[in-house]
């Protein structure tokens, strides 16, 4: 978006340890419950034995801080290194919590249920200090074609290692699960040391940002374009398959493995960031085919009868599942870089925390309501279970409402 900040001579070194953090915080989150991750729902399951139920309430608690991150927009920029950093001590710390409750809390007793209470912390951190902090630099310091690498093919890298991560993770002891979340505490506050020497941005004084914040909601009704991408990040968000993986586990496909399981949600957004570049003026199309796909494969999996019992049909389950995660990360990127063409230094950290706003909020009330909808179809005895009749619905609204995007900001 700009090419101000700093200057060139520290360029390479800011793009690195911003490259770093890119791994950290997914590989991290997915550990302790950041958007459902898919290892903190083998471990929920596995090592914790938590109710469906209790892991969609949690999760969807989040929506209560809704407040507390719609006033986290009014975060001046040059904060945004600071709580960065705060971020990722505080993401390490959870890490460590959830190493401990996994080597020695007993399964199911309410010891064991503190695990819910650290994914509820780390989803609020997400949005207070992450989403004020993280995109708002990127778009900072880079270029646009700079930038889609960090979210594109940097998404990538860091999908290779959620990809190994997960595999790896299923295959482990209690021992080894809780060693692995112990490193990745390390991890983390290795690289939150490291941006101790990144330069402040310079931003727009926290008076000018308070005005802002102030009006941000009238601004946003007077943008079409930006209204249209915060429509289409709940939809997004909705049908992009929450707690699929513990339905899978409890519900479509009890004898599977769970770490292949998680491994083929990780594979297709790997695939896909890979291949993402700069679409230029078919930003908007590339989101509507992501969407269009996106919502097939949920219509498909919604078509398995359960329980799944023969090889093939796993084998097509899994095909189903990498084929929709590279449909839904195209899209999701495509989102993305779309509210990137919209703000400018001003806003930016506005818009960017109301985007993760409403987007987390967005996964936080999926996951509460899917987890009523798991539980219920596990006792159902319907040919079509409610969470089959979920696929289907949000399949129907992701690809009406990013049918509304445009390529261009329509007059309010």
């Amino acid at each position: 978006m700009t090419d101000s900040g700093p200057e060139a001579a520290g360029f390479s070194t800011f793009t690195r340890r911003l490259f770093l953090v890119g791994v950290c915080v997914p590989l991290t989150g997915t550990s302790i419950g950041i958007d459902g991750g898919e290892i903190f729902q083998i471990l929920a399951i596995e090592n914790l034995d938590l109710d469906p139920r209790a892991i969609g309430i949690a999760l969807g608690l989040g929506t209560l801080s809704v407040p507390v991150q719609i006033w986290a927009a009014r975060i001046p920029l040059e904060r945004a290194r600071t709580n960065l950093r705060i971020f990722l001590g505080l993401l390490g710390a959870m890490a460590l919590l959830t190493a401990g409750l996994v080597r020695f809390a007993e399964p199911g007793t309410t010891i064991a249920a503190l695990a819910l209470v650290v994914a509820i912390l780390a989803e609020i951190g997400v949005s207070v200090l992450f989403a004020t902090s993280w995109q708002p630099l990127l778009s900072y310091v880079l270029t646009s074609p700079q930038r889609q690498i960090i979210n594109g093919q940097g998404r990538a890298t860091t999908g290779v290692a959620l990809l190994v991560s997960v595999v790896l993770f299923g295959q482990l002891g209690q021992t080894g699960r809780a060693l692995f979340l112990f490193a990745l505490a390390v991890f983390v506050w290795w690289v939150s040391w490291l941006l101790r020497v990144l330069p402040a941005p310079e931003g727009t004084s926290a008076g000018v940002d308070a005005h802002l914040a102030k009006d941000a909601a009238d601004e946003s009704r007077k943008s079409a374009g930006l209204r249209n991408i915060y429509l289409a990040l709940p939809a997004s968000a909705l049908a992009g398959w929450p707690l699929l993986l513990t339905y899978i586990a409890l519900v479509l496909w009890p004898a599977a493995n769970l770490g292949l399981v998680g491994a083929a949600l990780a594979f297709g957004g790997i695939g896909a960031a890979a291949l993402w570049r700069d679409p230029g003026e078919h930003l908007v199309g590339v989101i509507r085919i992501g969407a269009v796909a996106t919502a097939a494969c949920s219509i498909a999996i919604a078509l398995f009868a359960a329980p799944v019992t023969s090889n093939a049909a796993g084998a097509l389950l899994l095909s189903i599942i990498v084929v929709g995660t590279a449909a839904r990360t195209t899209m999701r990127a495509g989102i993305m870089e779309l509210a990137h063409r919209r703000i400018d230094s001003s806003n930016a950290v506005r818009v960017m925390t109301m985007f993760d706003v409403i987007g987390s909020t967005s996964f936080q009330i999926g996951f509460f309501i899917v987890g009523f909808l798991i539980a219920a179809s596990v006792d159902t005895t319907a040919s079509v279970n409610p969470f089959q009749l979920w696929l289907w619905a949000t399949a129907i609204l992701l690809v009406v409402v990013v049918g509304r995007l445009r390529r261009r900001p329509e007059p309010a």
